[in-house]
């Protein structure tokens, strides 16, 4: 695990790096314990493929952090060495949204360069206030940024595609409202006596 890193403001060996690993499954991940330093040796276990049942993959995540607490995380994906052409998975942006009253679903869309009809793309909610049925987004009324996934399994033909996500905003719909304030002006008269 090597990386280069500049910053304007900072020499590289005062910046802090912090390697995570990850083995990814569908819509959820096991991470294991961050790794510190820069140019680490690390053993990614073996795994199998389940062609057509689950998408399988690491996802390394680096974060550097500078000595005033500034930080950027950079991930990067591994697939395995599945039997089968590759293939490579196109995810529409999804726009951001405004939670009204009458909320209404997303659908999201996504497609792969295999065209492999048999195998459907499967979504997943990664973060954020919201579910998804089949192609649905389903948003629970509450603000925030939800991250979808999209993945294809593969068919022994293809092998998986690495995953693809999609993030996207929600927030509250802004209502303006005018006020009006009216004062009145009340004279005292005091009589001295």
């Amino acid at each position: 695990l090597a990386a280069n890193v500049t910053d304007a403001e900072t020499p590289t060996n005062n910046l802090t790096y912090e390697w995570t690993i990850a083995f990814a499954h569908n819509g959820h991940e096991h991470k294991n314990p961050p790794l510190l330093g820069n140019n680490i040796s690390t053993v990614l276990p073996a795994t199998t493929c389940e062609i057509g049942d689950a998408t399988y993959w690491y996802k390394i995540y680096l974060t550097i952090t500078d000595p005033q607490g500034f930080a950027k995380t950079i991930i990067k994906n591994i697939e395995l060495n599945c039997s089968g052409s590759s293939q490579t998975l196109m995810f529409n942006a999804i726009t951001n949204q405004e939670i009204t009253l009458n909320t209404t679903n997303n659908t999201v869309t996504a497609s792969a360069t295999s065209s492999v009809g048999a195998t459907p793309l499967y979504y997943f909610n990664i973060a954020g206030p919201a579910y998804i049925i089949d192609n649905q987004i389903k948003l629970s009324g509450k603000p925030g940024k939800i991250t979808v996934r999209a993945t294809q399994h593969g068919n022994g033909t293809y092998r998986p595609a690495l995953p693809v996500e999609q993030t996207f905003d929600v927030d509250r719909t802004t209502t303006h409202y005018t006020m009006n304030f009216f004062y009145a002006h009340i004279r005292s008269c005091y009589t001295v006596g």
